[in-house]
């Protein structure tokens, strides 16, 4: 599947995840004072490093996410002695293709994908460090999931510092690099999947709360970290919820009217996930049970308590 309408359905969703009535903006702002963060994002990526050797080949088709001009279109690289190949053999273009990261003539890593743009490969510097990590993306195909992310750090030695498949799923969409705190080392987030379909208008309807992750420098790797960047948690609610003028005139152009009902509905529960996904779950019960006066009031308390005691994010902000 090509994935423009997935980015396209994904742009509506954001915008329809707007604030709905004056009075539930006054009552967010007033009780919740949230300086604004002022993050680095990342919209464009940096030149691939000058030493690289490569055989380049062409590519009908694109796999657009925000980390877009990282991607390279080279069926082979060479960096730091790491060898790093992405080749087709199928009868078609994009067909039966593996990456493959090796090393002195060992292979370290591959990945399979049956079409070229769901296997992407590049270089990013996420650790403020002289030399760049590799991130392989993968895409296994579906409507509405399953983006995959696993950066490398290659020095001093080759280990794995994220893999967003050991979350089976829970984290998705697309990893987007944010240095929030300014230090030069690079948070990022993906969302949290607990809730898709969990809305009365199915996917598209449905609140994606941020999964934040930060460099965990004892351990090496990529931890969550909701619970140190809860100002940027809320912060992303703030722009998810002005968006709602410019989504609703979006709809309109394709013949979807939505009712305020609708919107209030969605703003309200929104607003409690990332309240909660922010370590502000008190408050966000607080913000339900005084707003939440629909159909499947209910049914959603009872589908949140369950759908958090399973998810990883909730879990890392929450577990003692």
């Amino acid at each position: 599947m090509k994935r423009i309408p997935k980015y396209l359905l994904i742009l509506l969703t954001t915008f329809f995840f707007g604030l709905t009535a004056a009075s539930i903006w006054l009552f967010y702002n007033q009780k919740f004072s949230l300086p604004p963060a002022q993050p680095k994002t990342v919209n464009s990526a940096e030149n691939p490093l000058a030493e690289v050797e490569t055989e380049s080949v062409e590519t009908e088709d694109e796999f657009h996410t925000p980390l877009d001009n990282v991607w390279l279109k080279d069926q082979k690289i060479s960096y730091n002695g790491y060898t790093i190949t992405n080749k087709c053999s199928g009868t078609e273009a994009d067909d039966d293709c593996k990456l493959k990261i090796s090393k002195n003539g060992k292979t370290l890593e591959t990945f399979e994908s049956s079409r070229n743009y769901w296997l992407q490969y590049g270089f990013f510097n996420f650790l403020g460090k002289d030399d760049k990590q590799l991130i392989v993306h993968t895409y296994s195909g579906g409507a509405h999931c399953c983006y995959d992310y696993t950066i490398y750090d290659l020095k001093p030695n080759f280990r794995t510092i994220y893999d967003s498949t050991k979350f089976d799923g829970a984290v998705g969409d697309s990893l987007i690099p944010v240095d929030i705190d300014s230090d030069g080392i690079f948070e990022f987030q993906q969302d949290v999947m607990a809730f898709d379909y969990a809305a009365p208008g199915g996917h598209a309807t449905s609140t994606f709360p941020p999964a934040v992750f930060a460099y965990n420098q004892k351990k090496g790797r990529y931890d969550f970290a909701n619970k140190l960047f809860p100002n940027y948690v809320l912060d992303e609610l703030k722009k998810n919820l002005a968006g709602h003028d410019k989504w609703v005139k979006e709809c309109a152009k394709y013949g979807t009217i939505i009712t305020q009902e609708e919107l209030h509905e969605i703003s309200v529960r929104e607003t409690f996930l990332y309240l909660t996904y922010a370590g502000k779950e008190k408050e966000g019960w607080e913000y339900f049970n005084e707003n939440y006066n629909f159909e499947f009031r209910g049914k959603f308390r009872k589908d949140f308590e369950e759908e958090f005691s399973k998810d990883a994010t909730y879990r890392s902000i929450y577990s003692q």
